[in-house]
């Protein structure tokens, strides 16, 4: 493997990077069934009441923790399928791949962006990124580390009862329709997504990086703005203001969600109020870290990675990878043969096939 970044060498601009104000221009939906529909048949809806000053509950976020219905029981491994059969979807007759893509470099989900852009402060987290060119497009997923399989495999009763309460928050205070009010004793599933595709430009040398990336967003308010849900132990004091501020930032920033409604939580899952929060505060009130070093990071790595895809064949397939023990962002090519490394190669047949490549 060759090195393409040292952490421990990188020195950003003390500026923030040009970046476009996010314009989201398509919306779908996926089905239990994992198919992809336009639209927002699978959209949920922020129940506003529960932001009430005199609103009373006891959300207790355990409650159905034993018949939650899991995509990461998946027995198959999605990658970049979901993304890929809405390109398929939205692609008309004779219309090239670029054009598809809105002529973006980059393709991607937006988790693997908030990824790379949180390393210069989240050291601990290693991660793998597969990418492969397709003219002047570059399709980007990622991959389960070693770290992150073994935390899985370890995780104790408690740590998946606690994954599971940000889910079961989102059924307390979501509808199916705007009118509705919340259903909260049926099973909570997260194999249903409503998705949010943005195109945005990233720095300006060169034009910029032109990206395409798809948001899973949790639900609407009722001015039909985007809103992120969050759960937080005893409100927002002391630590949250380091790592986890710095992550909600990154996330909602990059798709332009400008609120975010948390529900303060107890040890025991309790939630007994709920609060917005401005997306814009988090980086106002941010304890070391700082909103231009994640962004400098991101627009520097994705400029290097973008440099070495151009320097091989279109259809080869690369990992690059960051690893916590030597701090360095790393490339290798991936061999176009062997059982091995066949999951990095990412890309479905169907999609190859309609786009005439491959």
């Amino acid at each position: 493997m060759a090195t393409l970044m040292s952490l421990s060498e990188y020195v950003p601009p003390e500026s923030f990077p040009s970046y476009k104000l996010p314009s989201p221009i398509a919306e779908y939906s996926v089905t239990k069934e994992r198919n992809v529909v336009p639209g927002r048949a699978e959209a949920k809806y922020f129940y506003g009441k529960v932001l009430d000053k005199d609103a009373a509950f006891h959300f207790d976020l355990s409650e159905g923790f034993e018949n939650f219905e899991s995509k990461d029981d998946l027995l198959q491994d999605e990658r970049l399928d979901i993304l890929s059969k809405w390109l398929i979807s939205r692609a008309a007759p004779n219309v090239g791949l670029s054009e598809v893509c809105f002529h973006a470099d980059f393709v991607c989900y937006r988790g693997l962006l908030t990824r790379i852009a949180s390393t210069p402060y989240d050291v601990v987290e290693d991660w793998i990124v597969g990418a492969v060119r397709i003219g002047s497009t570059i399709f980007l997923c990622e991959f389960c580390t070693e770290q992150k399989k073994f935390r899985q495999e370890t995780l104790g009763h408690r740590d998946k009862l606690m994954c599971y309460w940000g889910f079961k928050f989102e059924q307390y205070v979501t509808t199916d329709s705007p009118l509705s009010s919340p259903v909260t004793d049926q099973a909570v599933s997260n194999m249903k997504e409503f998705d949010v595709v943005v195109k945005t430009t990233l720095g300006n040398r060169d034009g910029g990086i032109r990206l395409l990336f798809s948001a899973e967003t949790d639900c609407l308010d009722s001015e039909g703005h985007y809103l992120e849900l969050k759960t937080q132990a005893f409100g927002m004091v002391s630590n949250f203001w380091k790592l986890k501020a710095m992550k909600w930032w990154i996330q909602s920033f990059l798709a332009g969600v400008e609120q975010i409604v948390v529900g303060i939580r107890d040890n025991n899952g309790v939630v007994r109020s709920v609060k917005r929060v401005k997306v814009a505060e988090l980086c106002r009130r941010a304890v070391n870290w700082t909103p231009s070093r994640t962004f400098n990071f991101l627009l520097d790595v994705l400029t290097l990675i973008k440099s070495r895809m151009y320097e091989v064949p279109s259809l080869s397939y690369m990992l690059f990878e960051y690893n916590h023990v030597d701090g360095k962002v790393t490339f290798r090519h991936v061999p176009t043969e062997g059982c091995e490394f066949a999951q990095y190669r990412f890309l479905s047949d169907d999609f190859l096939k309609r786009f005439g490549v491959g």
